[in-house]
Order: structure tokens, then C-alpha cells, then sequence
């Protein structure tokens, strides 16, 4: 429902009734919303006020946080991605040191005993 209905029924409501000073809240109220929703129109025709409000202050700022809050989860998910390239190498070099030190160990020990 928008405030043009809301107000279209208020003013309905006002027709029909008989107690004046019914009459006079609802006369006042239809005043307040025309208030209301005037400021809201003119607030939301100027962007840049709005946007000043709402970020208090901020606003100037606001969209270079932006950038940077992407970048750094660019780059921490980037980091996460090496971390896990880097596990990986380190965990190829023991397993390869391992197998050596093995055959090693078993060719070896046979060529000692001979």
C-alpha cells in the first residue's frame, strides 16, 4: 500500500465520520503524512545529502574501503591458494627423501652385505 492510498482511505474515513474531533486527528494526520513523505521524495532526490547521512560522514571514503576489502580478500584467498601449493611441495620432498633414504637403505644395506 502506498502512502497515496493510505491517504486516499484516511481522507474516505474522514468523510464518513460524525465526531469532529475525530475528524480533526485525521485532517492533521493526512498533513503529516503529506510532510512525511514530501521530505522522504526530496531526500531521495538528493543522492549525494542521502549518501552523506547515511554514511555520516564517510562518504568520500566509503568506496576506496570497498576497493580495498576486495583486495585484501583477493589476496588472502590468493595467499591460501600458495599456502597450500607450499604444503604441497614440502610434502612431495619429504615423501621423495623418504623413498630415497628406503632404497637406500635397502639397496645399501644388500651392497654391504656382499
Amino acid at each position: 500500500m502506498s502512502s497515496r492510498d493510505v491517504k486516499t482511505e484516511i481522507i474516505a474515513a474522514i468523510a464518513q465520520m460524525d465526531d469532529k474531533n475525530m475528524k480533526t486527528v485525521l485532517i492533521l494526520l493526512v498533513g503529516v503524512l503529506d510532510t512525511v513523505v514530501e521530505k522522504i521524495d526530496a531526500m531521495r532526490a538528493d543522492e549525494q545529502g542521502l549518501r552523506e547521512a547515511v554514511l555520516n560522514g564517510h562518504s568520500s571514503v566509503h568506496d576506496a574501503h570497498h576497493e580495498w576489502l576486495a583486495r585484501k580478500i583477493k589476496d588472502e584467498a590468493e595467499d591460501a591458494e600458495a599456502d597450500k601449493v607450499s604444503a604441497r611441495k614440502i610434502r612431495d620432498g619429504l615423501l621423495e627423501r623418504l623413498l630415497w633414504i628406503g632404497l637406500l637403505a635397502i639397496f645399501g644395506a644388500g651392497w654391504v652385505l656382499k
